[in-house]
């Protein structure tokens, strides 16, 4: 295994621990499945990053979980200047929204 898939299943699981504190906050049912389909997105990177069958994916798959959670953020971000309890759960977006860019990170640079 290369180091870059390591990372991304890193990623991917951090994501995944996320989503389930962020359900278990919430009970949204909405931002669970962005969770989930951000951790997918980075186990498919990490699998397209050992397999070199499309190495296009490696980048674009990072880069879709983080748009995905950056604009989540940024919106629970704009709604916690009128009602403070959201405070907690932007939080954690954000917290995601950074091991997004970290994973993307490292899938831009060691490619």
């Amino acid at each position: 295994m290369s180091p870059l898939s390591i990372i991304l299943s890193a990623c991917s699981l951090s994501i995944l621990v996320l989503g389930i504190f962020l359900r278990r906050l919430t009970d949204s049912r909405s931002i669970f499945l962005n969770c989930l389909f951000g951790s997918l997105f980075f186990l498919f990177a990490a699998y397209h990053s050992v397999s070199k069958a499309k190495p296009e994916l490696v980048l674009v798959m990072p880069f879709l979980a983080l748009m995905l959670f950056l604009g989540r953020t940024i919106g629970t971000l704009w709604r916690v200047r009128k009602e403070s309890e959201l405070i907690p759960l932007a939080r954690l977006l954000s917290a995601a929204t950074a091991v997004c860019f970290v994973g993307g990170a490292a899938a831009w640079f060691m490619r």
